[in-house]
């Protein structure tokens, strides 16, 4: 009987040790499933640090060569400004006493509107002389105007056309050709109140109408009741009439950006409206382009056409910038 208790003595023994080894075993594997797990997520954060250095990387560079193209567009404006040619006063008195005065840029102002034909003053070249008495049948163009009649009620009566040139966090520079602009600040720093009010540009619908209308009296010209080739080719080119197939290079341009689903739009829209260097004209613009297979963007030099294309390219690489199976980016 005693050979037998010592048996199952030692036995349990061996067994409370058995115990304590899988213990151990499983305290050692968890301790080294939490090193490599810390391991990996520091090489994890790692990568993940060194992407977003990327793209910050990349966005440097493209606000970079955003701001170079807007240096070169303004020295290639100022070079066409000053190759302008400075028209005489009794002139541009005359033009502006046959033609109404043109709509301004941008309009900024604090003494009293002008009258059309006195913006001779308005040169590349100051002037000391006078500025001549408007003829009658101009004098009133501005006052009739109802814009004008809503500055003058706010008491805004000076109103300068002008371009934004830098903009900053405290502060806005702006540049002008008008001589009227510079006389009523000069020396009087801080003794007014300016606003800042946007103005529609004109010129690139006038272009786009001129040449529509330009078109259309070539496509409807056919002398002796005959259609030439050139006139055929223009029209497919215009609608698209392949073989009968009205609208079918438009389907296929369509096509070919499928995977902008309306859930990739709304996520576009949702970067477009997180981007800070945008304004509102610009967002929206940008809002309307993601719906459409063809967008076209227009606009002098200096108004913001180039950035407002890198804020684009900027969203959609955000959105549509993943891992393909192939190791590569999409």
């Amino acid at each position: 009987m005693d050979i037998k208790r010592e048996v199952q003595r030692r036995g349990e023994a061996h067994l409370d040790r058995v115990k304590e080894l899988a213990t151990d075993i499983k305290a050692t594997q968890g301790r080294i499933m939490l090193a490599l797990e810390a391991e990996l997520g520091e090489e994890s954060k790692e990568l993940r640090r060194e992407l977003d250095a990327g793209r910050e990387a990349l966005e440097r560079t493209g606000n970079h060569l955003c701001n170079l193209k807007l240096e070169v567009l303004r020295d290639m404006d100022e070079q066409e400004a000053m190759k302008e040619v400075v028209l005489s006063r009794a002139d541009l008195v005359e033009d502006l006493g046959r033609e109404p005065a043109p709509a301004a840029q941008g309009l900024v102002g604090p003494t009293e509107l002008l009258p059309t034909a006195a913006i001779w003053t308005s040169s590349t070249q100051p002037s000391t002389t006078t500025p001549p008495v408007a003829p009658p049948n101009c004098a009133s163009q501005w006052p009739d105007s109802a814009y004008h009649k809503s500055l003058s009620n706010i008491k805004l009566p000076d109103v300068f056309p002008a371009m934004i040139d830098y903009v900053a966090d405290d502060h806005i520079r702006i540049t002008t050709r008008s001589t009227d602009a510079w006389k009523a600040v000069e020396g009087r720093e801080g003794q007014h109140c300016w606003a800042m009010c946007e103005s529609k540009f004109n010129t690139g619908y006038q272009r786009m109408t001129t040449a529509a209308t330009a078109l259309d009296q070539f496509l409807n010209r056919t002398p002796d009741g005959r259609v030439s080739d050139d006139e055929l080719r223009i029209r497919q080119i215009l609608v698209g009439n392949q073989g009968g197939q009205l609208g079918g290079q438009e389907r296929a341009a369509a096509s070919c950006v499928s995977w902008m689903t309306p859930e990739a739009q709304a996520a576009l829209r949702a970067a477009l409206d997180r981007d800070t260097v945008l304004n509102d004209a610009q967002r929206n613009n940008l809002k309307q382009a993601a719906a459409r297979s063809l967008t076209l963007m227009q606009g002098p030099p200096g108004t913001g056409k180039s950035a407002t294309l890198i804020s684009m390219v900027k969203a959609l690489c955000r959105v549509f910038h993943r891992p393909t199976p192939h190791g590569g980016w999409l």
